[in-house]
């Protein structure tokens, strides 16, 4: 009997343990929980119009630095008590991440969820073989990264995520402890999340800590991003340490920059080269460098700031705000920022020529919590201070922590929106995480504007819905419908030619334009046409 028993282990065991051997190539179908771990020993690609199924709790182990390809689509999706791991058999090696180059968009949309992705490097030969250590995403938008663990990766340009001309949505995830290699003095930038060359992805609820690079080793942005609900903390950088918007027009809502060091530029956020972002409710507290504590702004840059708070940041020139030159033009409004406007300072003598309406300077009075220390207590000066008019600011449902935005709290009939990334009084809903259950929209104030003959507008949204993006005169009567059908999650885009939906011109004169959603959620923003 004990024989029979010892035998009966040795066999479950045996199951239990079995592992599968992937030799390079080609794969599809699924991977099951029972045939884990995958032992890779080569390169191996998903084809076009394949589809790889990995179940819960498995684990990718790669023996050697090779590349995971996705022509097709891939469907890893963990849960919360079983992620899936993607590894190297030695970390020092690594092996050369997840990689989705130009896959056909006649594909199904491909997820990654509850994974945990480690070591992996960007390094080799060809033109991007640098770019994206855990993942890289060109001319590819139908990708999902939720709920995953991407860390200890390594790259040139972005060692965590790297989209190039791509525009996923990346959502609830802990990004940390990446770092961007330098190949030559001065390189390395991104190691959390680098969006470049057209990239617009949403990038919500994610925690991005202890990453290090020469430059913007949170998150680097060159083009449109949506930028919320983030807590971007501890990390450090050469150039700059926060985000870096170095073009575009990004927005950026609800987060937390906190604790973020450099050794030269802009401790928070670093806006540069002609970038104007919106940047609205964020908390920028405690980040350091030595140009630009808390915002540093150069070459032409002109973000827009509302209710936003500036404190407790250090630097030997500009604590919260330094300007890099008289081309750079910031504009503040409803803002509490530590030493108001007499404390910022630039790299000559320079006036300040942008807007500066309605801050404060005042301590704002943390709350001091153990979850959440830079929520607002009860006495803070920046509860209801806020924008009065947040038309057209693209305000979310939910605050950093799931808090109903805008809360009349004292039932008096004003409900105005606080300072900062927290909502004080407003009840708890739960999580970061509701706001993935509502679908959040951003309609953008079309370009060029004034315009004649033609226009652009967009809209990003973060959530596939079904919407109609139409064209109305002054008199309310619809002329023409740019977009009509189910659109994905994601930055879209459409010209409007000046023309009415039977070809005519239309003539000089105010238009609106309005963004339906599932037929109940309006947007509405207007535009001029002048000839």
């Amino acid at each position: 009997m004990k024989i029979f028993l010892i035998v009966f282990i040795i066999c479950l065991c045996s199951i239990l343990l079995t592992d599968t051997t992937i030799p390079g190539g080609d794969v599809f179908g699924i991977w099951t929980v029972e045939g884990s771990p995958y032992l890779i020993f080569d390169e191996i690609s998903i084809p076009n119009g394949e589809s790889l199924i990995i179940e819960p709790g498995s684990v990718v182990e790669f023996q050697g630095h090779y590349k995971f390809n996705v022509q097709g689509q891939i469907l890893a999706t963990g849960t919360q008590q079983d992620s899936i791991f993607f590894i190297a058999a030695d970390p020092s090696e690594g092996w050369h991440g997840l990689r989705f180059i130009d896959t056909s968009s006649d594909n199904d949309s491909s997820m990654i969820k509850y994974c945990s992705i480690k070591h992996g490097k960007g390094i080799g030969d060809d033109e991007f073989d640098s770019f994206g250590g855990a993942l890289f995403i060109k001319n590819f938008d139908k990708l999902e990264i939720s709920h995953s663990t991407i860390s200890e990766n390594s790259a040139v340009m972005g060692a965590g995520i790297n989209c190039y001309n791509s525009s996923p949505l990346i959502d609830n995830n802990l990004i940390s402890n990446n770092f961007a290699l330098e190949i030559e003095p001065g390189s390395g930038s991104g190691s959390g999340i680098f969006a470049s060359y057209n990239s617009s992805p949403i990038i919500s609820n994610n925690v991005i800590r202890n990453n290090v690079a020469y430059s913007a080793p949170a998150l680097r942005c060159c083009s449109n991003s949506l930028i919320i609900n983030n807590q971007i903390e501890d990390n450090f950088g050469i150039m700059s340490a926060g985000i870096l918007i170095n073009s575009g027009n990004s927005i950026l809502i609800n987060n937390l920059i906190s604790n973020n060091s450099a050794d030269f530029w802009a401790g928070g956020i670093d806006c540069e080269h002609g970038a104007s972002p919106t940047i609205i409710n964020n908390t920028i507290v405690n980040n350091s460098a030595v140009y630009g504590g808390g915002l540093m702004c150069s070459a032409e840059a002109s973000p827009q700031l509302y209710n936003n708070i500036l404190w407790g940041n250090q630097a030997s020139a500009g604590n919260q705000v330094y300007l890099y030159d008289q081309t750079s033009c910031p504009d503040f409004f409803n803002c509490n920022i530590e030493g108001g406007i007499d404390d910022f300072e630039s790299y000559e003598v320079m006036t300040f020529d942008g807007e500066y309406v309605n801050c404060i300077d005042s301590d704002p009075l943390f709350s001091e919590s153990e979850d959440y220390p830079f929520s607002l207590s009860e006495i803070s000066p920046c509860i209801d201070v806020g924008t009065s008019d947040t038309t057209g600011l693209n305000l979310p449902i939910f605050d950093i922590i799931g808090n109903y935005r805008i809360w009349d709290g004292d039932n008096d009939g004003v409900a105005t929106i606080d300072i900062g990334a927290y909502e004080y009084g407003a009840p708890l809903v739960g999580t970061s995480e509701n706001i993935e259950h509502f679908p959040y929209f951003v309609l953008n104030q079309n370009y060029p504007n004034p315009f004649n003959p033609s226009t652009t507008i967009s809209f990003i949204s973060t959530k596939k819905s079904y919407i109609n993006l139409s064209i109305f005169n002054i008199k309310g009567q619809m002329i023409n419908t740019l977009a009509k059908g189910t659109y994905d999650i994601g930055y879209h885009s459409f010209e409007w030619d000046g023309k009415d939906q039977n070809y005519n011109d239309v003539s000089s004169g105010i238009y609106f334009y309005k963004l339906t959603i599932n037929n109940e959620i309006e947007h509405v923003m207007k535009c001029l046409m002048v000839k």
